[in-house]
């Protein structure tokens, strides 16, 4: 799916929505897929860091529920760079 044309999105807010673990994860994958080509291993170490630093700066109970998220969104993130 190229999500470009269903919803197109800066790199820099393509990144947010990550960070912010917004969307469902088959969104959250599609962003992923467009970035691949576009960012280096770096961004990507990047994002993972402010992904668990967003998670942590939530209550208990929102990190609850988005910490799943989290695992899944980062598992995905990191087949960019193995």
């Amino acid at each position: 799916m190229d999500i470009d044309k269903i919803c197109p999105l800066h790199k820099k807010e393509k990144i947010e929505t990550l960070v912010k673990l917004q969307g469902n994860q088959k969104y959250r994958n599609a962003i992923i897929d467009s970035l691949d080509q576009k960012i280096k291993d770096k961004d990507v170490d990047k994002i993972i860091n402010d992904i668990n630093n967003n998670l942590n700066g939530l209550s208990s109970y929102e990190k609850l529920g988005k910490e799943s998220y989290a695992v899944e969104t980062i598992s995905k993130l990191q087949e960019l760079i193995e």
